[in-house]
Order: structure tokens, then C-alpha cells, then sequence
């Protein structure tokens, strides 16, 4: 990890290809070689400098998607497509990642690993069948079953396979509880038991081992990542009465937990509730416990294990770990257990998970603590798919930042559709590629994205407060399940708006601890636990040593117990318990440590340290849409620069020394951020605009014509050249001049004097409000381009003594076109596979926020001085 830990200039100004983000390149149709060469030299040539893979084999999904891959998946034609690739990449110096499946979730080979042996490999649950006997009426359990049961009043009483149940009285029940196979739903491809290690060995020989054949000369070079997408056990879920389940998670349980786990099924098999016997609730707990362990064990240990024997990390993501509850509901268990089993652990943003606006959460955390505890630079993000063709740059930059101020730094994007002919149109939007209007201006974020991750993978994150976790409680499920979560989510909340950095940790790594709080790299001397009962009995001992050695206990809302409340933290710390703070979530950023202070407060910043050998950064987002003006101050002794991640230039800064540390006054613009180093050689002094009050309003007499449109055709999306003569018009949504359907590019463009005595001095163009990306041209001469807030722009020297003209090309999204009635009402009467799925609706409802398009303004010329 040598490579991480340091940091330069020129490395920051154009970092390594994997820090670029890369696209799912999905493969989706027959295949054409030059065809795909020609997308992956686009990719490239519009600053993605990796690429992900990704097949869509026909057998994928039939029903709704009807992916015509026309190279068997996994054989010899497919690897020599992907060994050209894999070639050409090499060739332009990209970066590789190594998806894993075809289609997801990763683990079955495209239905390969179930055909290899059905019965073994079989995806599995336990169910049951419910009917009544009268009474009097006998029945022998059959062999086959796990068990039956009959239940009066509360209680269930057990009868194995070969005992006999007699009739009871009026109001019993009696199940038969099975294991059922779950491996196909309808037609798509099955997908296999990644508990059961045969089927985990044959995944590895199908995938892993084929790729390693055909391209492993290129391993810890070109292809340096694996990516396993959403593996999951068969999820436990009340409402389908069906229970995760592996052939040997009886015997397992028993090893594991000292006690039989067969005449529990019952009681595992009901809506967890309140007053359920504190057992049951124990049961269900160690439960979950075997089953999560069991998936690291045998699912991605083993890949890993064979990423590192072969020069690579293995990388991935759990589907469902944005919400704390999917730890009883999906399929992966515990998830800081499962990122551990990762050597990049990464989460994914769909569906708009993360919006401005909407939602701001803190799960990049999950994979983040994970992997600064491991001293690993790498976090990975599969981000936006399924928000729809109305995304735009300033959203992306958003919905980017908020993660790697959270950990993130290695991005792919969803998504680059292969083919979207036909049925294929719909898709998982948004589609990058030359089908989308604002594809042109991508190498703006991608060049913002790469050195973002750069500057956030160097030396180490600077973060000493830990907090717990509370996953048993979820596991508990019912009241217990809710307010753990609601706590988890409070505190984490009230300390990012506290600008306060934090890891979490679990009962695995406290469990069987003394002493100090050392997890790998990371040492912490604030632990905060919200309040539980159902912390694991030797973690809560690793809490009594940690307060023991002197670090600081803060309980939320309650002391700690375990296993249901039998233990607390009082019978284990009976004369240092007075030393543990009990806090209330928002007294919490009394006790931890700022990374900066800022002066007003503002809970719309948040702010991460990382620091290396002589040097450290700071880096600050605005999440809220006010304009921030912010005294901001930094424990820092050096000088401070500014690191532009845009143009990849540093700045030096003008600093007031305070006490300890370093005062900077900070505009941060809505939906912004700065990066401030300290320890760093700048390029120069930042020049800061300062407008004196004179100004050009420029509001009237604008003329408007389009010049490209991106239309949805019978077939295909089209791109048409429009050759139109300027009309009047005026700022705003271009709808009135354009029609409310209009996808591209238009120019607006206005006349305009310029006295002479100001023609000469420093100006900035303001152009206010643009909707989405712009392009400027200043007497024919070009200015710039802006994607995201400020849309300002230096036109010193550019400005002539008279008259002028000004043109502004504006860049919508591909939302209008898409949602144009007409397409709709098309596209609506279609039918079969691709169309009106479940993508496509949700997508639908995003795009409608995106449909105002234009130049809003209002737009001026400011004269002033540079300081």
C-alpha cells in the first residue's frame, strides 16, 4: 500500500487509471468487436479511464429484461471478447475490474453452478405446511421433514420425524416445517446456495479460474479488482414463512452454540414480538449470528483468498446495506462482518438512496470503518443506477461527494448500455453513452471524480471515536429492531452535522478485547454505545477493559447490557462505572473532537482528515443549498492550500494564526465543497474575484435557437443536427420556445455594450441559474464550461470596448425526450420483455424533477479586482 500512503502534486493532477471511474458497460446484445472497441475507446476518450464488464447473457433474465448476448456466456468466444478487451485496455492504459457473474447477483455462474449438481447446489429454505387433525386423529411425521409441531395457547410442543401426533383439542395447530428449494423463480436463471462450499468451489471454476486462463497476464496490472455484485443466502422473511437454510446449519448451530437448533424452528418461524420468551429472542439472535458467519466462511473468504493468491483484491457489494434493517431482511447477515470478508469493500447508490434533497445517510460508513481498520485506501461505490435520464452533473457531484466524504473513493457508474435498440431503450437508466445529451461534458466529473479519490486515498484517515453497532438488537426484531436503528441513524446524524468523524465497530471486534482500543491501524479513545440489550456477553467485557485502561465510554440513552438484559455493564465494572457518560444524541458533540470548527455552526457541512508524513487534508461539503461564507478553523500549524479538484491545480491560501491552529474564511457554494491541505507545494496564490459593484445585467434581448436534439425514436434513440435561425426570447425554461420535449443542445446568445473604461479591468461572467451544463463563447472566442454551481466564468481580456456577443450553448438531460407524451403512450402500449418494467417506472418518476430546462439566469457581467 506504499503507493497510498504519499502524496504529488503531479499524481494529483492526473492520478492512476483505477482512481478514475469506470462504467458497468453492460453487454447486452450480439456482439460486434468493433463496435465494442469503438465504446471503450469513447469511454476513454471522454476521461473514463477504467471500465466494468458487465455480461447480460439471455438465460439473465427473460421475463423482463430480454438481453440477447449472442456468445455463450463463460465459453471460449466469450473469453476471446473479453481477452481483446482486456488487450485494448491495457493498450490505452485503463483500468480493468473483473465482474464476476452474468447479470447479478454474483455467485451462480448465469445458472452454470446449478446445473453443475441441482441437488447439492440447490438454493434452499425452511418453510412449512399447516393443517388440523381432529380429534383422535393420528399422524406419523414423515421422514424428509425436519420436524412438526403442534401449538395450544403460547406454546409448541416438537415431534421428530417417526413420532406420532394425535389429534388435540379444538384451536391447535400442527406444521410440518421442510426445506423447500428456492433456487429458480420463474424463469430466470437459477441461483445457487453460497452457504454450501461445493457450490462456492464450482462458482470459483466456472468464473475465476476461466478468467485467470484467458487474461491472468494481465492480473495486478490492467486488471487489478474483482467485483462480486449482491451475493446473497436465501433471506428469512415472516411474510413468506421461509427461513435461510443450508444443508448443515443444524450441525453447524449445534458446534457453534452448544445447543439444538431443529426444535426451535417454530418459534424462529413467527413475527418476532415484544413479549416472546427472552430464549426465543436468544435463539433467533445466535441464529442470525451462524448464518452470517457461515457466508464469510464459505462465500467470500474463499474469493478472496484466491484474489490474493492471483495478484488481485476482491471488491464488491451486499444488496440492501443502505438500510440497518436488511441485516434481518437480505441476505448477507452482519454487515461489517460481510465487508470484512472483502478486500475493497464497497457499497452501491440506486435508485436515488442518496439525493439531495431527499435523503443524506451515512452507509458508505459500513465499508469505510471497515476498511480503514484493515489500513486499506480503497472503498468502493456502484453509483446511479435507476435514477433516471434526469440526472444531472451537479446531482452526481452531490450524490459523489457525500460519499467520499464517507469513505468512498474508487467509483462505477451505471450505467453504458451496449445496445439500447428496441425493447433495450427503457433500460436501467440513466444511459451514458453518445445517446445522452450532457455524455460531452463527463470528462468534467471524471477528471473531479479521479482526483477526488486520489486526494482521499492518501496517508491515513485521522478519526479516534468509535461507535458500536448495535446489529444483535436488529437481529432481535421487533420494538427492539426499531429503535435500534432509529438510535443508530440519531447518532449518526447529530455527529455528522457536528462536523465529528467516526468509525464504526462491533461486537466482533470488542468481543475478547483489553486494554486500549486498537482495531488494525485505527486506535480510538471515545467509544459511544447507544443503548442496547443485546450486546454479545464478551464484547460488553471488552467495554469493561476499554473503560479499565482509561478511554472514554459515552452510553446513549442507557447503560449496555447483553444477551437480552441478564448482563450489564455495572456487574462487570462495579467500581469504574462512574467514569461511563451517559448522553442524550444531541449532547454527543460535547464529548468528540471536531475536525474543524466552524464559526457560525452549520449542519449542512460535513468535513474528514486524512493526514500523511508531513502533510494532511481536510475536506468539507456543503449537503444544503444556502451559499456559505464560513470562518473555519483548522489544528494545523503549516500553510493551507486549496486542492481544485476541477482543474487539479494547487492554490495557497491566506490564513489567520489562532491559539493552536489555523483560521480560513471559506465560501462554499450550495451543493459544494474544499479540500485544504496543509504540508503541501502550491502552484500559486488562489486570485479571488472581488466584485466592486459595477456590473452589465444582461436580461433583455437574448435570442434562442436550437442546434442539436436528442429524440426518441421507433428503434432507437436519435441524434438530429438542427440547422435554425435565432428567435427572441427570454430566460426560463425553454419549454415556450422549444416545446416541453426538448432533449440537447441550444444556444442562447445576446448583444451587448461595454463601456471602454471597463473593457480592460478583471470580469467574471455570471450566468445565475443553467439547466444542466453550459458551454461559453465571448466574441467568438471560447470561455469555458460549467456543470455545476457556480456557473461563473473569468472573461478578463476577453471583453471588447463597445459592442459584444455573447453565446451560451445550454445542455439539458435526456428526461424531456423520454417522457415526451408520445413516446410514452408508445411505449406504454408495448409489451414483453424490457418493456414498462420495474426500472423503467421508477426512472419515469424521477426524471419529471428534471423537465425545467435552460438558461434561467439572471446573467450579468461583474467588474472588480482579483485578490
Amino acid at each position: 500500500m506504499g503507493e497510498e500512503r504519499t502524496f504529488s502534486g503531479d499524481a494529483f493532477g492526473d492520478p492512476p487509471a483505477h482512481l478514475w471511474p469506470g462504467y458497468f458497460w453492460l453487454i447486452n446484445d450480439k456482439v460486434d468487436e468493433e463496435k465494442l472497441l469503438g465504446q471503450l475507446r469513447d469511454m476513454y476518450s471522454h476521461g473514463a479511464r477504467s471500465v466494468c464488464l458487465l455480461p447480460e447473457p439471455p438465460e439473465f433474465r427473460p421475463r423482463t429484461m430480454g438481453t440477447e448476448l449472442d456468445v455463450p456466456y463463460l465459453g471460449e468466444e466469450y473469453f476471446k471478447v473479453v481477452r481483446r478487451i482486456v488487450e485494448e485496455c491495457g493498450r490505452l492504459g485503463m483500468n480493468y475490474w473483473l465482474y464476476d457473474e452474468g447479470g447479478w447477483p454474483s455467485g451462480g455462474a448465469c445458472g452454470q453452478v446449478y446445473a453443475m449438481d441441482p441437488e447439492r447446489h440447490a438454493r434452499k429454505v425452511v418453510t412449512y405446511g399447516e393443517f388440523c387433525l381432529g380429534p383422535g386423529e393420528r399422524h406419523e411425521v414423515p421422514e424428509g421433514v425436519l420436524c412438526a409441531a403442534t401449538k395450544e395457547g403460547g406454546s409448541w410442543k416438537i415431534y421428530l420425524p417417526g413420532e406420532v401426533v394425535e389429534g388435540p383439542h379444538k384451536g391447535a395447530r400442527f406444521r410440518t416445517f421442510f426445506v423447500s428449494d428456492v433456487s429458480r423463480r420463474g424463469e430466470d436463471a437459477p441461483y445457487v446456495d453460497v452457504l454450501c462450499p461445493s457450490a462456492v468451489r464450482t462458482f470459483l471454476m466456472l468464473t475465476h479460474e476461466r478468467y485467470r486462463r484467458h487474461i491472468g497476464g494481465s492480473f495486478g496490472r490492467t486488471v487489478r479488482f474483482t467485483f462480486t455484485d449482491e451475493p446473497a443466502a436465501p433471506y428469512t422473511s415472516y411474510s413468506l414463512g421461509q427461513l435461510t437454510w443450508t444443508d448443515d446449519i443444524a450441525e453447524e448451530f449445534r458446534l457453534r452454540k452448544g445447543y439444538d437448533l431443529i426444535g426451535w424452528l417454530p418459534w424462529l418461524l413467527e413475527e418476532p414480538s415484544d413479549d416472546e420468551d427472552p430464549e426465543v429472542t436468544k435463539v433467533r439472535v445466535d441464529f442470525y449470528d451462524v448464518w452470517s458467519q457461515l457466508f464469510v466462511e464459505r462465500y467470500l473468504i474463499p474469493i478472496r483468498d484466491w484474489c490474493r493468491a492471483n495478484g488481485l483484491l476482491s471488491a464488491g457489494h451486499f444488496g440492501g446495506e443502505d438500510e440497518p434493517r436488511y441485516n434481518a431482511d437480505a441476505g448477507y447477515g452482519h454487515i461489517l462482518r460481510a465487508m470484512r470478508g472483502l478486500d475493497v469493500p464497497g457499497v452501491d447508490a440506486i435508485w436515488r438512496q442518496l439525493f439531495p434533497g431527499a435523503r443524506s445517510h451515512q452507509f458508505p460508513k459500513y465499508a469505510s470503518s471497515v476498511a480503514r481498520q484493515k489500513g486499506q485506501p480503497y472503498v468502493l461505490t456502484e453509483s446511479f443506477a435507476v435514477y433516471g435520464n434526469g440526472l444531472t452533473p451537479a446531482q452526481m457531484k452531490w450524490v459523489t461527494d457525500q460519499q467520499y466524504l464517507r469513505g468512498a473513493s474508487l467509483m462505477v457508474v451505471a450505467c453504458y448500455p451496449y445496445s439500447t435498440r428496441d425493447h433495450l431503450m427503457p433500460g436501467e437508466r440513466p444511459h451514458f453513452s453518445p445517446a445522452n445529451p450532457l455524455w460531452k461534458y463527463m470528462d468534467v466529473y471524471h477528471a473531479y471524480t479521479a482526483r477526488l479519490g486520489y486526494l482521499l486515498t492518501r496517508g491515513r484517515a485521522v478519526c479516534s471515536t468509535a461507535v458500536y453497532y448495535d446489529v444483535r438488537s436488529i437481529w432481535a426484531g421487533a420494538s427492539r429492531r426499531k429503535e435500534a436503528i432509529k438510535l443508530h441513524d440519531l447518532v449518526a446524524d447529530v455527529l455528522l452535522r457536528s462536523q465529528c468523524d467516526y468509525d464504526y465497530v462491533d461486537d466482533d471486534v470488542l468481543s475478547g478485547r483489553e486494554g486500549k482500543l486498537v482495531v488494525g491501524e485505527m486506535e480510538y479513545d471515545t467509544l459511544i454505545v447507544p443503548a442496547t440489550k443485546w450486546m454479545e456477553e464478551g464484547a460488553l467485557k471488552g467495554l469493561a477493559e476499554f473503560v479499565r485502561s482509561g478511554g472514554r465510554l459515552v452510553a446513549v440513552e442507557g447503560m449496555p447490557y447483553a444477551d437480552g438484559g441478564r448482563v450489564g455493564l455495572e456487574d462487570l465494572l462495579p467500581e469504574g462505572v462512574e467514569r461511563v457518560i451517559s448522553a442524550e444524541p444531541e449532547d454527543l458533540p460535547s464529548f468528540v473532537e471536531p475536525v474543524v470548527v466552524l464559526d457560525p455552526p452549520c449542519p449542512d457541512v460535513r468535513a474528514t482528515k486524512r493526514s500523511w508524513e508531513g502533510g494532511s487534508l481536510y475536506f468539507l461539503t456543503n449537503e444544503g443549498r444556502d451559499h456559505l461564507r464560513l470562518s473555519v478553523s483548522f489544528p494545523e500549524r503549516g500553510d493551507p492550500a486549496l486542492c481544485d479538484p476541477e482543474d487539479g491545480r494547487i492554490y495557497s491560501l491566506g490564513a489567520e494564526r489562532c491559539g493552536e491552529g489555523v483560521r480560513l474564511e471559506l465560501e462554499v457554494h450550495p451543493w459544494g465543497s474544499a479540500l485544504v491541505a496543509f504540508g503541501v507545494e502550491a502552484e500559486g496564490p488562489l486570485r479571488k474575484f472581488v466584485p466592486d459593484g459595477r456590473r452589465i445585467p444582461l436580461g433583455e434581448g437574448w435570442k434562442l435557437r436550437p442546434l442539436r436534439r436528442y429524440v426518441v425514436g421507433e428503434s432507437d434513440f436519435e441524434v438530429t443536427q438542427l440547422l435554425s435561425s435565432p428567435v427572441p426570447a427570454k430566460l426560463g425554461d425553454w419549454a415556450e420556445f422549444l416545446g416541453g420535449n426538448f432533449s440537447g443542445d441550444a444556444e442562447y446568445s445576446v448583444s451587448f455594450d461595454c463601456p471602454p473604461e471597463l473593457s480592460s479591468l478583471p470580469a467574471v461572467l455570471v450566468l445565475g441559474d443553467v439547466r444542466y451544463a453550459c458551454e461559453v463563447e465571448l466574441n467568438g472566442e471560447r470561455v469555458g464550461r460549467r456543470i455545476w454551481e457556480p456557473f461563473s466564468l473569468d472573461v478578463s481580456g476577453k471583453l471588447r470596448p463597445g459592442r459584444n456577443e455573447l453565446k451560451v450553448v445550454v445542455t439539458n438531460t435526456l428526461a424531456n425526450a423520454i417522457l415526451d407524451p408520445e413516446v410514452l403512450k408508445r411505449w406504454d402500449k408495448m409489451d414483453g420483455p424490457g418493456w414498462n418494467i420495474f426500472y423503467h417506472k421508477l426512472a419515469r418518476k424521477f426524471e419529471r424533477d428534471s423537465l425545467p430546462s435552460g438558461l434561467f439566469g439572471p446573467v450579468r457581467v461583474e467588474f472588480g479586482s482579483y485578490g
